[in-house]
């Protein structure tokens, strides 16, 4: 696995597959990415983006779709990842991890599937603080053998440079 930080928003990121964060135990409790992307493309929910819709619940889960063909969109693959919930006592840092582990192992076992990441800092809806995402992510894609890149784009500065001093 390879790993690119890049400063700008993550929907422009040149990829083919995007890692949305949503709550995964139930539709409509998408991320903040999820629903800007939605926005852009003219979706009302995400059963819209996604061939199939994805199931739920699947929190600390994978969920890799087809990305719809739109024209404002360039991804051919979306990946939703059940990090955020909103129940009492959900473990966050469980579910991003497995959520993205299980993401990376599925993306190294069909060719042509998520060779070009484009995953923002898993932050569960700010429920996971910003460093500590950073590094759990890292742990992640260290213990992953493939070939994908990873980008993430950050487009706060100060997050930015948080960023770039922990990956070096």
């Amino acid at each position: 696995m390879r790993l690119s930080i890049q400063s700008g928003d993550i929907l422009a990121t040149p990829a083919d597959t995007l890692a949305l964060p949503v709550d995964g135990s139930a539709p409509g409790l998408e991320g903040r990415i999820a629903r800007q992307l939605m926005a852009r493309v003219g979706a009302e929910d995400m059963h819209e983006l996604c061939v199939p819709p994805p199931s739920y619940p699947f929190n600390g889960q994978a969920y890799w779709s087809s990305a719809l063909p739109h024209d404002r969109t360039h991804f051919r693959h979306i990946c939703c990842l059940g990090v955020l919930s909103h129940a009492p006592g959900a473990n966050h840092k469980g579910y991003a991890r497995s959520a993205l582990l299980r993401m990376l192992r599925m993306a190294g076992a069909e060719p042509g599937k998520g060779e070009n990441i484009a995953c923002p800092v898993l932050t569960g809806g700010h429920r996971i603080k910003y460093v500590d995402a950073v590094f759990l992510m890292l742990q992640v894609i260290e213990s992953v053998q493939g070939s994908a890149t990873i980008h993430i784009a950050e487009s706060d500065p100060e997050r930015l440079e948080i960023l770039r001093d922990i990956v070096g």
